[in-house]
């Protein structure tokens, strides 16, 4: 499956409406360098840019914190 390329504001965007089920985080093949890979409600695959791994980490633990929070926000609007 061809993961999408998408900036990272969008992946937060995502987890945080509730579209993404699960996150992690993948090398880039150069060192010190990674990306995250979000799987989405919908079956398909959203990537972030190759970025320096402290950063990646850091997106992938707010991406990991929106998840949680999007049963909430999303969720919980209406009740």
């Amino acid at each position: 499956m061809v993961a999408r390329r998408l900036p990272s504001i969008y992946l937060e965007g995502l987890a945080a409406t509730g579209h993404v089920v699960d996150a992690r985080l993948e090398g880039c093949g150069v060192p010190g360098r990674a990306r995250v890979v979000c799987r989405l409600v919908d079956g398909e695959v959203a990537e972030s840019q190759c970025m320096d791994e402290r950063g990646a980490r850091r997106l992938l633990m707010v991406i990991r914190e929106y998840i949680g929070l999007s049963r909430l926000i999303v969720r919980g609007c209406g009740a």
